[in-house]
């Protein structure tokens, strides 16, 4: 048995015996992060138990590392009471994801009887539209004026560090109208205190729309590596700040959706293991019969070239090996292109210079492919025009895949759709059908053109 599952066994022990000292001496010095991913593997009625032994001021972070599953369970399990306390006192931006997520109704009711102050703060964050920046900050930033000293923003940090829990690591700087002049280090203050603030203020960088989507604030705390990052509106006021921390679970989940749509698989709100199977069905399932009807063409053409089969049995043998190789080419190159929007490697504009190399490159992978198909088609016996075929059809699907999956992401880029869209088994269903036209075409000319048809 594992350290962690016999971990498990003396918690859930000390639960059914209601040995609450045992439990809140287990947990006493693990991080909030560390307590909820233990509470998973325990059924809701459970993890009440966990939170009566967690202190006061440590259930709120604990809740929102919880998945929503377990969140949405606990709504019920836990007294009333509990959970008003716990969203007044939770992070905006983690009580903002919590909320969106449930039913209406519900979520209506909890913020009902949330205090006014923090009821005002999580409306106005659900306000934004879903997925934008402005329901990823959150409004509770301490700012400096440019003309203090040093020594005047520690008073004024020292305040707000005893009647609130606002970060204090990184501050704004701003004038008398909340204009974002800079942002400025508690360090720089610490070890400068006789300078005024605007001499030490770092110059201010593009603030973050709150109507923007919430790829853009990932793309902004990429290309400048900050740890914050202030919101702005209309007229160049802070209304809000947005964090690392954040972001890196956007990123995350923009990571997870892009690889869900390149499988073909759809995109899934909860886990794996949190989806039910009529959803995986659903989805899994409509992409597939997609696909299906798309293989059919390529069946279709193959009816069209039964003539040259009969003749030649030999070149069936072939089918798998010319039309993988066109998918696998084009995966690749889909891959990399959607992966280099995504961060901002390429743009739209680019498709020229991406058309010229993925041509060349396709040519070339081809013509190495086409090499090692000929010299099989040799050692297995067959006569040099199955040779010239395989190799012929090998530079043309290999090359036309690449192509494709190079393409695509940007044909469906300018139409407005996702990039990942363009999914591996949905290239390799173009490519099928272009790889058996292309390869029978090829095999019909040639072997008419050396009597054999």
């Amino acid at each position: 048995m594992t350290q962690t599952q016999l971990h498990f066994e003396r918690i859930h022990a000390a639960i059914v015996d209601g040995d609450y000292d045992f439990i809140r001496q287990a947990f006493k010095d693990i991080n909030e992060a560390d307590i909820a991913e233990f509470a998973q593997d325990f059924e809701s009625s459970e993890v009440v138990e966990i939170f009566k032994c967690v202190e006061g001021d440590r259930k709120p972070e604990l809740f929102a590392y919880l998945p929503f599953e377990l969140q949405e369970d606990l709504l019920d399990d836990l007294p009333e009471l509990v959970v008003t306390s716990i969203l007044n006192e939770m992070e905006p931006v983690d009580r903002t994801q919590f909320l969106e997520d449930l039913n209406f109704v519900i979520r209506d009711r909890l913020i009902r009887k949330m205090t006014p102050e923090e009821r005002s703060i999580a409306l106005q964050l659900l306000a934004y539209p879903e997925d934008s920046i402005g329901r990823l900050m959150s409004p509770e930033f301490l700012s400096l004026k440019p003309e203090m000293f040093g020594h005047q923003a520690l008073e004024h940090i020292r305040w707000f560090a005893n009647y609130s829990e606002i970060a204090i690591h990184n501050m704004f700087v701003m004038d008398g109208n909340s204009k974002y002049l800079g942002d400025i280090s508690l360090s720089a203050i610490v070890m400068s205190p006789g300078q005024k603030i605007a001499e030490m203020m770092a110059p201010a960088l593009k603030g973050l729309n709150p109507h923007a989507d919430r790829e853009a604030a990932v793309d902004h705390f990429r290309k400048y590596e900050q740890t914050f990052a202030p919101v702005v509106d209309e007229s160049g006021v802070v209304i809000g700040i947005v964090t690392a921390d954040d972001i890196l679970d956007v990123a995350e989940e923009e990571a997870t959706e892009d690889i869900q749509q390149f499988g073909a698989t759809g995109v899934y709100e909860d886990s794996y293991f949190g989806t039910t199977l009529l959803e995986l069905f659903r989805k899994r399932g409509s992409w597939l019969a997609l696909l299906f009807v798309g293989e059919l063409f390529a069946v279709a053409a193959m009816q069209r070239y039964e003539d040259v089969i009969a003749s030649v049995g030999f070149l069936i043998y072939f089918v798998p090996l010319i039309i993988s190789s066109g998918g696998n080419s084009g995966t690749q190159a889909a891959s990399l292109i959607i992966r280099g929007l995504a961060v901002k490697e390429m743009t739209p504009a680019d498709w020229g210079k991406v058309f010229k190399r993925e041509i060349l490159m396709g040519f070339s992978l081809g013509f190495v492919l086409a090499t090692f198909g000929a010299i099989c088609s040799y050692v297995w016996g067959q006569p040099p025009y199955i040779a010239i075929v395989v190799f012929t059809s090998l530079i043309g699907v290999v090359t036309f895949g690449a192509t494709v999956g190079s393409m695509l992401p940007f044909v469906l880029d300018r139409v407005g759709f996702d990039p990942a869209v363009s999914s591996s088994p949905f290239i390799a269903c173009i490519v099928d059908f272009a790889g058996i036209v292309i390869y029978f075409g090829v095999a019909t000319y040639i072997l008419t053109q050396v009597g054999v048809l």
